[in-house]
């Protein structure tokens, strides 16, 4: 019985009918239903009185018990309310309007900051994923490993990719790139001459492989000998006006070291996140060369079908190479170890420090770094927010106590201070989305990239884009809301709120945090920026300074001899020499060298070929032995010249006869000849590495291997010189394009990377701060404001202005200390593997930890001093009259 009388109407029903019926009708519609349950249970059973209970639920739903009234008035309800949050926040801006603009601005800096970084990584993490099939491309590269040596090379034998893609079924398309020339070629359309870079011999179906769409010409347009395609850009630089279907260049000529090649179509320009981003390609019949198998020159792609079995692919194609006689015969000769490379196409630019690589790629440290400077400024500009914001409340907790005390909910204040906080985000995602769009030429300049407004406008970004903007809200408004809303309003009108130990802890935490993150951008700025100081100063064994690089046309290389002496005759111009080595390209080769024991054995080494001129020019210093003869056949044809490395390298300085005399077969250049002189260890490549072996060969005043001349000039009189080097120069190279470098900024492009990234720190530095001290002014305010009976009373005790500056900026130069007893360790741990990448690293001195101290200190006392002064100069009658 018991059981019986416990037994209730289903509760789904129950829930069914809540739902339905009107608030004001439930309570007692429920009860009589609830009655009818019971009576029907005692007379007819439990079954048969859920049954009823339900038709009777059921039965109820009438248009005069459904709360569709209630429903709207609801809605009617929300949006009058919502429009009242507006109201609110309007006249609280016009209230506050100091507090309005120090908000919108550090906002607006944090958005654009971090959108324009946030930019530059969407454009790096989507590198090649343009093409059509970018998870289907892989480019064919190799390796050799050569007395213990191991070297990758980006490019590949030109016979390898062809014999791959006969042999293994799951390429479905081969095609390779070469350089025409390189570092540039000179394409001529009557007078003028263009030097262009990035122009390829290529395959004809390279088109199957990467998506270049063609803006005009034929469908394959690589198939016939001497065409070439041009990208939109080169065309109209040439033939003067934008390529279309209806008038375009296609079928003009133009020339290339004195043949004609044919316009046979014009392709679209690349986007700028594309490392191959070819100007112009030629067909491979041309003279690819398909039978090489002893020199990686080519860069091969192959195209792999859907769905394909990666692993397996790998096995067979690793398979082949170790089986493939050419190979093996190419090993034998060389004494090396040669081994195949399968690169996903997408992981190219991230993974790009392979030898003759065709561009430099990206670095993953800097787009970490740029990273967590973008969401450094989110954070510090949300804890800016939020400091302000609490500074502010104090005005402001009374109107929530008579909100409340009228019937507020907890949740429609909170809605309110979300509202207002959403506002000013919007207000300052405008504002920062503009503040961003204006500096992208900058950043474009700076970082020597190409971010478009087309790469903010691509969905992936928009979701960044967006996320950014949720965060940020989140991060700003959150805690205001919620601290603000959680108050009894009988605790807010009798109580001095603001001051609870755990609300100051959390307002300390915030401003140890915002200015860990500045003291961490501080010390990075420094440290990259002495790095820097420290290599361009760095003794590097020869001068490099008042040096100029002009290159040489190789198919005029017979007016050099006249282009020299013309140059001679200026007072000046104090020397010239030819090398083959401009300081930014690799220059590594495979030779056999002699050892100690006098066995032949390969080793990839750095190689240079110069003239007799060229080591008197850099004032580099022959320690041992001799430099090249003038015009010496027997040097030109079997001398050498190594450097101090070099010895010890090859064991040469633990023999008794030392280095003189022993014997190196250069590959590539045919030549077997005896090292004749020794020179002292110069930093000739990068200090990011030690000093390398180094193989010198004689190459005279011959241009078989595309010199540069190097021009020593005078360095009071630059502009005349160089002006005097391009006459002479059009007199003698007519038709050709005059180019000129200087030596010392060429070395000083090895590190553009970095030098950039010293400026980037640079300016984010001074922004986090910035921002931070906005922070900073608002926490000065909001303790000034809660301070102000204690000042009163202070100063009519005697206190002076002085100590009154010293009582309430003490506390927050002690968090400031704070943050940097926490941010200089974690800065220096995390910077320290960043100087690992240079073999020569600038000493960390004691200064580089007391530098930031000192900055971020002097800049946040002159933030404090503005509000302190402010309340320490107030009459203490009227602070005592504010109580």
């Amino acid at each position: 019985m018991r059981e019986s009388e416990n037994v209730e109407p289903p509760r789904w029903a129950d829930r069914l009918l809540s739902w339905y019926c009107r608030p004001e009708a439930l309570e007692d519609l429920q009860g009589d239903l609830h009655e009818l349950f019971a009576r029907h249970k005692d007379h007819r059973g439990v079954a048969v009185a859920r049954i009823y209970y339900i038709l009777d639920v059921l039965s109820f739903m009438r248009p005069y018990i459904i709360k569709t009234k209630h429903a709207s008035y609801r809605k009617t309800n929300y949006r009058m309310m919502f429009n009242n949050y507006f109201k609110t926040t309007y006249r609280y801006i016009q209230r506050e309007p100091r507090y309005f603009i120090v908000n919108v601005l550090g906002l607006a800096l944090g958005i654009g900051s971090s959108l324009i970084l946030f930019s530059y990584n969407f454009s790096e993490l989507t590198f090649d994923r343009h093409h059509q099939f970018a998870d289907r491309i892989y480019r064919i590269s190799v390796s050799t490993e050569i007395d213990g040596d191991y070297t990758e090379f980006a490019a590949s034998p030109p016979a390898l990719g062809l014999a791959m893609a006969h042999d293994l079924a799951a390429i479905i398309e081969m095609a390779r790139l070469k350089f025409m020339g390189y570092p540039f070629t000179v394409i001529k359309s009557g007078d003028n001459v263009f030097k262009e870079k990035q122009v390829f011999i290529a395959d004809s179906n390279i088109f199957k492989i990467f998506t270049y769409p063609l803006v005009a010409g034929d469908k394959n347009p690589l198939e016939k000998r001497f065409s070439i395609v041009l990208s939109e850009t080169l065309s109209t630089k040439i033939f003067g006006k934008p390529a279309s279907r209806a008038s375009n260049p296609v079928g003009k000529t133009v020339k290339i070291n004195d043949h004609e090649f044919t316009v046979t179509a014009i392709m679209k320009d690349l986007p700028f996140n594309d490392h191959l981003q070819p100007n112009a390609l030629i067909s491979w019949h041309t003279g690819g060369g398909d039978d090489i198998w002893d020199d990686s020159h080519a860069y091969t792609y192959a195209l792999l079908p859907e769905n394909h079995d990666y692993p397996e692919f790998i096995v067979k194609a690793e398979e082949f190479f170790n089986n493939n006689a050419n190979i093996i015969s190419v090993q034998e000769r060389f004494g090396a170890k040669a081994g195949l490379i399968l690169q996903p196409l997408l992981k190219i630019h991230f993974d790009s420090k392979k030898q003759y690589e065709i561009k430099s790629g990206g670095n993953p440290s800097y787009l970490y770094a740029f990273f967590v400077i973008g969401l450094f400024f989110l954070i510090s500009s949300g804890i800016n927010y939020t400091n302000l914001a609490m500074a502010a409340s104090s005005y402001r907790y009374k109107e929530i106590g008579v909100r409340k005390v009228l019937g507020a909910k907890n949740g429609q204040v909170q809605k309110q201070f979300l509202t207002e906080a959403t506002l000013l985000v919007i207000v300052a995602s405008i504002a920062g989305i503009i503040l961003m769009l204006l500096a992208i030429p900058f950043f474009n300049q700076l970082m020597d990239y190409r971010l478009t407004v087309s790469n903010l406008l691509q969905p992936g970004f928009l979701l960044i884009g967006a996320g950014s903007f949720i965060l940020l809200i989140l991060l700003s408004g959150f805690y205001p809301a919620f601290y603000l809303s959680r108050f009894n309003p009988v605790y807010i009108f009798k109580t001095k709120l603001g001051t609870k130990a755990g609300n100051v802890i959390f307002r300390k935490t915030l401003i140890v945090l915002q200015f860990s993150i500045a003291v961490v951008m501080v010390f990075a700025t420094l440290l990259v920026t002495a790095q820097m100081r420290f290599i361009n100063n760095k003794e590097l064994g020869f001068n490099k300074e008042n040096v100029v690089i002009v290159s040489i046309p190789g198919n005029m290389a017979q007016n050099f001899s006249a282009f020299e002496n013309r140059l001679r005759q200026n007072p000046h111009i104090h020397g010239t020499a030819t090398c083959d080595y401009i300081p930014g390209y690799s220059m590594i080769d495979e030779h056999k060298i002699e050892r100690e024991n006098g066995e032949m054995r390969s080793r990839t080494v750095a190689r240079l070929h110069f003239d007799e001129d060229f080591i008197d020019l850099l004032d580099l210093k022959v320690v041992e032995g001799r430099s090249f003869n003038s015009g010496s056949a027997a040097d030109f044809n079997g001398a050498y010249l190594v450097n101090e490395t070099a010895v010890k390298a090859f064991g040469w300085d633990k023999t008794e006869d030392g280095p003189i005399g022993k014997r190196i077969n250069g590959f590539n250049y045919g030549k077997s000849g005896k090292v004749i002189g020794v020179v002292k260890d110069a930093f000739l490549f990068s200090l990011r590495s030690p000093v390398a072996p180094v193989v010198m060969g004689y190459s005279g005043k011959k241009f078989y291997w595309g010199e540069s001349m190097y021009i020593k000039i005078d360095g009071e009189t630059t502009d005349e010189s160089v002006s005097f080097i391009e006459k002479a120069y059009r007199d003698l190279f007519p038709g050709t394009a005059f180019e000129y470098s200087f030596l010392d900024d060429r070395f000083q492009r090895l590190y553009d990377a970095d030098m950039k990234m010293s400026t980037t720190l640079t300016i984010g530095a001074y922004l986090m701060i910035f921002i931070a001290c906005l922070g900073l002014f608002g926490l000065s305010a909001f303790m000034a404001m809660q301070r102000t009976k204690e000042i009163g009373i202070r100063k009519i005790l005697g206190a002076s202005v002085t100590s009154l500056m010293t009582l309430l900026s003490g506390d927050f130069l002690k968090l400031i200390l704070i943050a940097n007893i926490f941010a200089l360790p974690a800065a220096y741990l995390s910077l320290n593997s960043w100087l690992d990448n240079y073999a020569f690293k600038v000493p960390l001195g004691w200064w580089f930890f007391a530098m930031p101290v000192v900055l971020v200190f002097f800049i946040a006392l002159l933030s404090l001093s503005f509000q302190t002064f402010k309340a320490a100069r107030k009459d203490p009658l009227d602070t005592l009259r504010y109580e």
